[in-house]
């Protein structure tokens, strides 16, 4: 089961960038991209208030850009 959700499209920079820190972190998440997926586009608007990729997901919560490079793990 996954904690996290990273919503992202190809050819963008900040996703693959986001996707990688991520990995650094060790942790699981699942990968959507929202061109294969565009039903989320409409629920990530609702909740950030427009299309701003990438998109995390954790509990719930939706972390943009910066939240996201700033996430700490504790194991």
């Amino acid at each position: 089961m996954y904690h996290m959700i990273l919503f992202s499209m190809p050819g963008c920079h900040k996703c693959h960038a986001a996707k990688l820190f991520l990995k650094s972190l060790e942790v699981q998440f699942k990968e959507v991209d929202v061109l294969e997926k565009p039903e989320y586009v409409d629920i990530i608007k609702q909740k950030v208030g427009k299309l701003l990729l990438p998109v995390l997901v954790v509990e719930e919560k939706y972390l943009v850009q910066k939240e996201i490079f700033s996430l700490t793990i504790t194991k």
